[in-house]
């Protein structure tokens, strides 16, 4: 059977605080920076496997949709020698 990894995001009406349970590492990451900023964003508890649980400021919460970018040709072929630039430099970090 598969691990489950579950992020979990909850808050009851009213409340100005979320709780979060993260796995997923970008998210862990985010709260971890979050936490250093401001004291209103605590890390309750870390697991042995990476996740979190945490209580952040409802605030925090964003839901948006991204609609995929229409880029014309100069502007791709832009990107992709910055993202090439950023994996050398990242290969060269390591």
């Amino acid at each position: 059977m598969a691990e489950l990894n579950e992020n979990v995001i909850e808050w009851f009406d009213g409340d100005d605080t979320i709780a979060v349970t993260l796995h997923q590492k970008k998210f862990v990451n985010r709260v971890r920076k979050l936490a250093e900023q401001s004291e209103n964003v605590v890390i309750l508890h870390e697991n042995p496997d990476g996740s979190i649980f945490a209580h952040l400021p409802l605030s925090c919460l964003k839901l948006t949709l991204k609609r995929p970018a229409e880029l014309d040709e100069q502007e791709k072929s832009e990107l992709v020698e910055r993202l090439r630039l950023a994996r050398e430099a990242k290969e060269k970090q390591s």
